[in-house]
């Protein structure tokens, strides 16, 4: 689905799921078509888990990067709490909010994101990115480069779902973005 960018998003085992709900459906729907007469409660399962799906949404729509359905137990929570992303610092190699995004983004196959920012009358600046039709907005800082981290920030977290991962889980995700160079031609 969507020429295999689904299977960034979920597990293969779920993506071919929605994928086999999507193929039965559309049968359905053609059936449908040419059959106005047919009646469609004999596929009262398929339009079950449709509806579900529909239903249990919690990404209104878009995907999201690293959506978890289980909340792990808070003993795990505790010991495994990765290093968060900084709003506004950067630290060696690159880790700051503005190259992770610009390296997911670039990865998933999007152009680089662009940054506005504006002037406020307190004499503090406050910067919108932009990619894929997308417009965030950062929180009010005291400089220009800061306002644009902060809202790189902001769309790390929209894409990944609210969550505040560690670098690491960044650079995974940007990993398994990345076109291998067999796909190449």
């Amino acid at each position: 689905m969507l020429g295999g960018y689904l299977e960034f998003f979920m597990k293969p085992a779920v993506a071919e799921m929605y994928q086999s709900l999507r193929r039965e459906l559309d049968e359905l729907i053609q059936s449908k078509l040419l059959n106005p007469r047919m009646d469609i409660h004999m596929h009262h399962e398929l339009i079950s888990a449709v509806r579900l799906l529909i239903s249990e949404d919690c990404c209104d729509g878009r995907f999201v990067f690293g959506r978890q359905v289980l909340k792990p137990s808070r003993a795990s929570v505790l010991t495994t709490q990765p290093a968060l992303i900084s709003r506004t610092e950067s630290g060696p190699g690159g880790d700051n909010s503005k190259s992770q995004l610009q390296t997911l983004l670039t990865r998933a196959g999007y152009t680089a994101p662009i940054y506005k920012t504006k002037q406020l009358k307190n004499n503090q600046f406050r910067a919108t990115v932009e990619f894929n039709g997308v417009q965030i907005m950062g929180q009010p800082c005291s400089n220009k480069k800061s306002a644009e981290k902060d809202a790189a920030t902001e769309a790390l977290q929209y894409l990944l779902g609210g969550i505040q991962p560690g670098h690491e889980y960044i650079t995974h995700m940007s990993m398994l973005l990345k076109k291998s160079k067999k796909d190449h031609y």
